[in-house]
């Protein structure tokens, strides 16, 4: 059997390791260049092959490392020959706030491609199409405790929320783990595109709020670091100024600047 039929009886597999080692396992550990010879039974050979065929490292919201997190709060799913893990917990989070698109998308397609082929976009890389998926994270209960979930995933979910219907997973988390300097180049790109919006509609009220907002981000780029080291939870400290001085239509405000942010990321 060719290669891409191993995949395929690999990813539908619902027991992997009751394959057969020779015709299966064996071909298949060797293209992803393991030594079948060093794992003394079937199972952990699958497992060294789940691993290698797992596309993350990480976890898409508490951007901790899979091998940090137990077996029991870790939910595996494929989609198009590829194995992404997650905490259960996240990708509930994800789903039922509206984040329903594979949190790696934009490393596998791009806005042109999805406006091509809509629907062959959202069949591929849509999470609720995939029923295992959807089965284990819809018996997941968990209580909202403020006082232990960790800080990284409060500020996660409060830039998704700031960003309304906007995809942006990818730009959160590129704020979040990303280099300081670049991060706020990108906040910066993302005002100063919304200025220019405003002020051509005629919008000077607004442009000026956010020509205070970039000043204020001026300030704070150039300021002590702070403990935390990512400039996620500095942009949202930053959203608040808006919030205050234009409590009626800051959420179209911070959106149009969002917006312009994910543009930047993408250049």
């Amino acid at each position: 059997m060719e290669l891409p039929g191993l995949l395929n009886m690999f990813a539908r597999s619902k027991r992997p390791h009751l394959l057969n080692r020779r015709n299966v396992l064996v071909p298949l550990s060797q293209f992803l260049d393991l030594i079948p010879g060093v794992y003394c039974n079937r199972n952990m050979l699958c497992e060294a092959i789940q691993y290698k065929l797992t596309y993350n490292t990480t976890d898409p919201v508490t951007l901790e490392c899979l091998r940090d997190i137990s077996d029991d709060q870790k939910v595996a799913w494929w989609q198009n020959n590829k194995r992404y893990v997650a905490r259960k917990t996240s990708m509930k989070s994800l789903v039922e706030s509206g984040n329903i698109m594979n949190p790696w998308v934009t490393d596998m397609a791009t806005g042109v491609q999805q406006a091509e082929d809509p629907e062959g976009y959202d069949r591929k890389y849509n999470l609720t199409r995939v029923r295992q998926l959807m089965h284990v994270i819809q018996n997941v209960t968990y209580v909202e405790d403020d006082e232990d979930t960790p800080q990284c995933v409060i500020d996660f979910f409060k830039f998704e929320e700031l960003g309304g219907d906007l995809y942006t997973t990818a730009l959160t988390n590129a704020l979040q783990t990303g280099d300081l300097t670049e991060s706020f180049r990108v906040f910066q790109y993302g005002m100063e595109c919304a200025f220019f919006q405003y002020r051509n509609c005629g919008d000077h009220r607004t442009a000026n709020l956010i020509s205070e907002l970039s000043a204020l981000t001026q300030q704070r780029m150039f300021s002590p670091p702070v403990p935390h080291s990512n400039a996620l939870r500095d942009i949202i400290e930053l959203f608040s100024f808006v919030t205050a001085f234009s409590p009626d239509n800051s959420n179209i405000i911070i959106r149009t600047i969002i917006f312009n942010m994910i543009d930047a990321f993408k250049i």
